[in-house]
């Protein structure tokens, strides 16, 4: 990631970068954007946080650190007042729709 992304992220009031470590080392992240529907008479008006990113460096998955990092995500949305979360996952990535799958 470069200077200007991290810059984008951490200036915009609607994106959230939460980070895991273990000691100084950053071992996974997930970041987080809050968006609003698109003002369309066929669809329901709503605010929802959009899971962009969850990573966690290979040598450490399967601890629980993405399960943190999406009680964490959904934490942070409730203290928004939002309730509803929506994510993305490349279909070939079995990985994580297992994990998604687990979590409901």
């Amino acid at each position: 990631m470069t200077h200007e992304w991290y810059d984008e992220v951490l200036n915009n009031p609607n994106k959230t970068l939460f980070v895991a470590e273990i000691g100084k080392v950053v071992v996974g992240v997930g970041l987080v954007e809050l968006r609003t529907s698109i003002d369309d008479p066929i669809f329901r008006p709503r605010k929802y946080t959009h899971i962009k990113e969850i990573a966690v460096a290979a040598p450490h998955r399967g601890k629980g650190i993405e399960r943190m990092l999406m009680d964490r995500i959904h934490q942070w949305g409730q203290k928004q007042g939002i309730t509803d979360f929506e994510l993305q996952v490349w279909e070939r990535n079995d990985q994580a729709i297992g994990f998604y799958e687990k979590l409901g």
